[in-house]
């Protein structure tokens, strides 16, 4: 478990750092973020939201850490400008996000965005920044669509749901072969349809047998 939580601050870290550089030189760089920090699904944007705000501390300070830009205060190729994050509440919904994304960036004026959790709601706001030519950096959201749509202003850190599937069948395998009793296992994923998901299911092919 700390592993997973070292791996997904070292990702937000990676996430604030891309949309920093991209930013013009300030002292400050404001940063918009939209995760579902209210409704049905806060307690993981909280998670969400708890470390991004760890990767901030970790760039705007120094610490002795094997962690990109721990070791400096603030982005050295900005002069050591800090960063801030400004955020939206989705309430895990596409068209609260939406909206969300419209007020950071015509109201806050943040010049780029990140998130969103949820795949349909970072397809929603992804359109927004887009529209305006913010980048959006989706640090998590897992649908393959989203990055075949084609958008300029998009940029994805994690894998997809089909890189995932594939890694987690081949481990699968790999415990078959030494002798692990493996039973058949439903794998669910989220599409970028809020209400949708794609179920796999082991031993069958991993693109072979979806509902």
């Amino acid at each position: 478990m700390k592993g997973i939580r070292l791996s997904f601050v070292a990702m937000a870290v990676t996430a604030l750092v891309l949309v920093a550089v991209l930013a013009e030189a300030q002292d400050v760089v404001r940063i918009g973020s939209i995760y579902p920090l209210t409704g049905a699904i806060a307690s993981s944007g909280m998670r969400s939201k708890h470390a991004v705000e760890t990767a901030l501390d970790v760039i705007n300070n120094k610490y002795d850490m094997d962690i990109p830009f721990a070791r400096t205060e603030g982005i050295p190729n900005l002069k050591g400008a800090k960063l801030q994050v400004i955020w939206g509440d989705s309430q895990a919904s596409p068209e609260v996000g939406k909206t969300e994304a419209e007020r950071l960036i015509t109201q806050e004026k943040v010049p780029l965005i990140l998130g969103a959790y949820q795949s349909g709601v970072s397809k929603s706001t992804s359109f927004v920044a887009e529209r305006y030519k913010i980048p959006f950096v989706c640090a998590e959201s897992s649908s393959a669509e989203l990055t075949e749509r084609g958008l300029k202003y998009f940029f994805r850190l994690a894998p997809t749901d089909s890189e995932d599937s594939v890694a987690f069948f081949n481990f699968l395998d790999e415990m078959k072969k030494k002798g692990r009793k493996v039973e058949k296992i439903a794998l669910v994923y989220e599409t970028s349809a809020p209400t949708n998901s794609t179920t796999l299911i082991y031993p069958k092919s991993p693109f072979g047998s979806v509902s």
